[in-house]
């Protein structure tokens, strides 16, 4: 399909306008209080009721509890205001990396603990020659059952390419040892904020063991020779113990992680945890949510290896509030028609809407327009999810209500309902442009970063679709060398694995002098990159653009992005060789984007007409021919039969629109049904046809050709035009009777309900619609 290069006028003028360097976004500071999987877990001083069922030698008792900061015994800690003592530091060759001792004046560690005077500071140094690997390490300490290691770090993800902060954990003097954190696993927010960290020592209980903190290299560090730069502070450790619960407060939603007390040396555990999303474990320690408010019971079965059992249950052990839902809808599909910038969705097939609200709700409402074979109708239903039809093109609604004892929300999504065009995910009021990289370049575009591809990630189709190109909108293309003007630029269709840019489909390339650039600083031009052939993609897939050259012979060439905005980011690029999210690297608030491309996709519809038409014709046993018919967006392939009794004998048309003629033979059983399949594709998916044939006894026949009986329908009334003593019959389009005459009648079918019918009068069958 024929891709035309255009103009996009921008709503917002001053295209290039920078937004704040990076460096000078603002710091956020965190609040008092530390981030827990779950809210509370107290004692409260009613009796437990325990039931224990036997024991090994009294020695095997069940018990649980909850891993939690609130319900645990800290049996060592270190805050560091009393020095450093016992703790050990080894220092690499150019010992440029100190451990020192001060408050962070910028976001003092007494906002979480109020009687806190200092903190462990471990500052790196600014030169890259002087990175270097530092270490320092904790006196002995006896580890706990169930013990977790907890404490608080303050550091900045934006520095995480130049170093980086390990903790790990020895028994022999760090002969050997293990990783229990790195900060490059960090996520989240970018900005420098104190963290709590927290890792499990569950598989140390009962030894001794050091506790140590690196200061080491980061991702773009090829050498693995140090770090630098970065600087962290370190506070409030503590190396903790679960006790007994007899409480446990959570909020819907919030996961618990129970753990197992249990003495004597258990083998197996069985978890019972109604209410619970599972309801039933085995693990070990098993991590479970709640969906509903109220109290639940928790029942663990424990054996040890000789097959003895015990049991507990605490009554009433969680407590479970819920919120006021948030209703939100998961659509079709959620990239956008990018003329309206609605949720863009295909006419005629069938396609599903979901609840993705927030809250768990208990009731649903759901109220869709253009759905109905009548425009002005709406589509109403009470379940969770609803399969709909688009019998009408263009701009339509669906609304949501939901609700649960807490409160009631709405939410409306706004979709297009187009057989092909252009998709992009900018938003509705999402303005174009680029974002200065303080000196090293512009975002997305040039730079010196090491960013050498950007994708935009496109949601799975409500259909299959087939991807004919893309058209990306370049905001600039200023090269001085010769090397970048005939720079390859490269756009790429690839397929989606584990949420990133996996496999590449298909490509298309225009070199760097023949993008278009508008001469309008307040429009930019959409250069069109068409790809071999159109491309099948039934799942989430990306649009990949690379060959943009550095600036290291002073290009600058980039293209056009939204500006910043809080979520629905969609933008990926490929940094040092890894992909990840825009959002995951740019400081948290406004960190979410999409880029200005627009892949050109046309929907594969396949659908009878009308759309009630079922998708099974049935014939009388006698030889005929049946007419069928048909829409296809795409035109369809010669059908193909998987039985030789029946044929499809028309020539497809060349139309959107067509009528299948289907020939059949005479059924030569006079007990036996048959039936046959026809399967028509139009290359990115089928649309199957099933003719079932009666025996020569005869049975109800659907869209067979007509014989010696004529039948008419005008305003509900059916008038059937028979030989004297023919039978005639009005069925549904399932198969239920409504109606019987004999020989020339007049029906009434007026007080029915509206749809599809299927009359027969004798050997000649139509379907009628009311």
């Amino acid at each position: 399909m024929q891709m035309h290069k255009k103009l996009l006028t921008l709503i917002l003028p001053g295209l290039l306008a920078t937004p704040a360097a990076l460096a000078q976004m603002p710091v956020q500071r965190v609040a008092k209080t530390r981030p827990m999987k779950n809210s509370l877990c107290e004692k409260i001083t009613p009796p437990q009721k325990l039931r224990i069922l036997e024991q090994s030698n009294g020695s095997l008792t069940a018990d649980f509890s909850c891993r939690d900061a609130a319900n645990e015994t800290v049996f060592w800690s270190e805050n560091f205001d009393n020095g450093m003592d016992g703790w050990t530091e080894t220092k690499g060759e150019t010992q440029e990396v100190t451990w020192t001792l001060k408050q962070n004046d910028a976001l003092p560690f007494s906002a979480i603990d109020p009687e806190d005077k200092q903190s462990l500071f471990v500052d790196g140094p600014y030169q890259m020659y002087k990175r270097e690997i530092s270490s320092l390490t904790s006196p002995q300490i006896s580890i706990p059952d169930n013990a977790m290691l907890r404490l608080w770090m303050c550091f900045s993800l934006n520095f995480n390419d130049e170093c980086a902060l390990e903790i790990s954990i020895s028994t022999d003097g760090f002969e050997t040892s293990e990783r229990l954190y790195t900060t490059l696993d960090e996520t989240g927010e970018k900005q420098n904020q104190w963290r709590a960290i927290a890792a499990s020592l569950e598989q140390y209980a009962g030894q001794t063991a050091q506790i140590r903190f690196t200061y080491t290299y980061g991702k773009k560090e090829n050498f693995q020779t140090g770090g630098y730069m970065g600087s962290f502070y370190i506070d409030g450790i503590t190396v903790s113990g679960s006790q007994p619960v007899t409480e446990i407060n959570v909020m819907t939603g919030e996961e618990i992680e129970f753990v197992d007390l249990s003495k004597g040396d258990p083998v197996e555990w069985l978890w019972t945890m109604p209410g619970a999303v599972p309801e039933t474990s085995t693990e070990k320690n098993p991590t479970v949510y709640y969906t509903r408010d109220g109290k639940y019971d928790v029942t663990l079965r424990v054996k040890d290896a000789a097959g003895n059992e015990a049991e507990v249950t605490k009554p009433g052990l969680v407590n479970v509030t819920g919120t006021e839902p948030v209703a939100r809808i998961t659509p079709p599909a959620t990239f956008r028609y990018a003329s309206t910038r609605r949720h863009m969705v295909a006419p005629m097939a069938k396609v599903t809407f979901t609840d993705g609200s927030d809250g768990f709700p208990t009731a649903w409402d759901w109220d869709i327009t253009g759905v109905c074979e009548d425009n002005n109708d709406h589509l109403t239903a009470n379940t969770e999810s609803v399969d709909v039809n688009y019998w009408w093109q263009h701009d339509w609604d669906a609304t949501l209500t939901v609700s649960n004892q807490h409160g009631t929300s709405t939410a409306t999504a706004p979709m297009s309902a187009e057989y092909y065009g252009p998709v992009c995910n900018l938003l509705p009021g999402d303005n174009l442009t680029t974002f200065a990289l303080d000196g090293r370049g512009t975002f997305p575009g040039s730079n010196s970063m090491g960013i050498t591809a950007y994708a935009e990630k496109f949601s799975k189709p409500s259909v299959p679709i087939m991807v004919a190109g893309a058209t990306v909108y370049f905001t600039k293309n200023t090269t001085v060398e010769l090397i970048d003007q005939i720079a390859d630029i490269g756009v790429h269709l690839y397929t989606c694995e584990n949420g990133k840019p996996g496999k590449k489909i298909d490509s298309s390339w225009w070199r760097t002098f023949e993008l278009e650039i508008s001469a309008d600083p307040t429009t930019v031009a959409g250069t069109d990159f068409q790809f071999t052939t159109p491309k099948v993609v039934n799942d989430e897939f990306f649009i990949v653009v690379d060959g943009i050259p550095d600036i290291t012979n002073e290009a600058d060439v980039a293209f056009a992005m939204a500006s910043f905005r809080g979520s629905d980011g969609t933008a990926w690029m490929l940094k040092n060789g890894e992909w990840i999210e825009v959002s995951s690297y740019f400081p948290a608030g406004a960190n979410h984007t999409s880029y200005a491309i627009f892949p050109y996709i046309t929907h594969s519809v396949m659908s009878p007409v009308p759309l009630t038409t079922p998708s099974t014709i049935e014939v009388s046993g006698s030889k005929g021919t049946a007419e069928y018919q048909f829409f296809s967006i795409m035109g369809y392939q010669t059908p193909v039969c998987d039985s030789d009794w029946c044929r499809v004998i028309s020539e497809p048309n060349g139309l959107t629109l067509d009528t299948l003629v289907i020939e059949y033979d005479e059924n030569p059983s006079e007990t036996a049904d048959r039936t046959a399949h026809i399967t028509l594709t139009d290359g990115a998916s089928e649309y199957v046809i099933t003719m079932h044939q009666d025996s020569r006894q005869g049975g109800v026949g659907v869209a067979e050709a007509a014989s010696d009986s004529s039948i008419s329908m005008h305003g509900g009334i059916l008038t059937v035009n028979a030989a004297e003593g023919t039978p005639v019959a009005v069925y549904t389009a399932a198969g239920t009777q409504v109606a019987a005459a004999s020989g020339t009648a007049v029906i009434d079918l007026r007080g029915m309900a509206a749809g599809l019918y299927i009359v027969r009068a004798g050997d000649t069958v139509r379907k009628v619609i009311l």
